[in-house]
């Protein structure tokens, strides 16, 4: 959803896309543990099942997940 948005560079996103961007850069820098304060905040429940989808598969590769919700 954010590749069609990134000509903006993350600075004319909403909260929600936002909060999506801060997860798919810290996804991205294959770190061995995530630290997450309320990661699904702005988002629509659809985009919740995902993030939720993509932290799992972040946990199963071996990544540590500490959330608070």
């Amino acid at each position: 959803m954010l590749r069609e948005r990134r000509a903006h560079a993350g600075t004319k996103l909403s909260g929600g896309e936002q909060q999506m961007l801060a997860i798919a850069r810290a996804l991205r820098t294959g770190a061995s543990v995530l630290l997450l304060d309320e990661p699904t905040e702005g988002l629509a429940p659809v985009l919740v099942q995902r993030v939720g989808a993509m932290l799992q598969e972040a946990k199963r590769e071996g990544t540590t997940v500490l959330l608070v919700e």
